[in-house]
């Protein structure tokens, strides 16, 4: 009696294969999604910190023009770095969408070669509970014509 052979096993493990490289490009993503958020959180630490400094030195009254130039300046740099971060976490969360839709539709297809294998499997059981009980039958049937013979044989 030959085992079972789901005629597309092959499809089904590149697509187990896929699913798995998109779970690890996933993980991969969500850890720059969150490294670029950490250094976005970085940078508005760094300006606001740098602006209360601009801010304290402007009260003071011995100002000095030059500093205060050199301090608004960097304050517009990380204004400037901060847009340019922000735009790098959008991008960041675009892929980590984009992946998470792509291993949603790969797992989904996966899923429906697993069922598709459960029924040809079930099936498959069928077929052979089917053969079986007709061997059985086969003997039951020659058992009673050989022990009927035997009795007519007997008489």
């Amino acid at each position: 009696m030959p085992g079972f052979k789901f005629k597309l096993q092959r499809v089904l493990e590149i697509k187990e294969h896929r699913e798995e490289l998109l779970r690890n490009e996933l993980a991969e993503a969500n850890r720059v999604h969150q490294q670029e958020r950490r250094t976005l959180n970085e940078l508005e630490e760094n300006r606001e910190r740098h602006f209360s400094e601009f801010s304290r030195a402007q009260a003071q009254e011995f100002l000095v023009i030059s500093d205060l130039r050199i301090r608004l300046n960097f304050i517009k740099r990380l204004a400037g770095d901060l847009i340019g971060q922000s735009q790098k976490v959008r991008e960041a969360s675009k892929k980590v969408e984009d992946v998470r839709g792509e291993l949603v539709k790969a797992s989904q297809e996966k899923k429906v070669l697993e069922r598709l294998k459960e029924k040809h499997y079930k099936g498959f059981l069928k077929e052979e509970d089917s053969k079986e009980q007709h061997t059985l039958d086969e003997i039951a049937l020659s058992m009673y014509f050989r022990g009927a013979s035997q009795l007519s044989l007997r008489k």
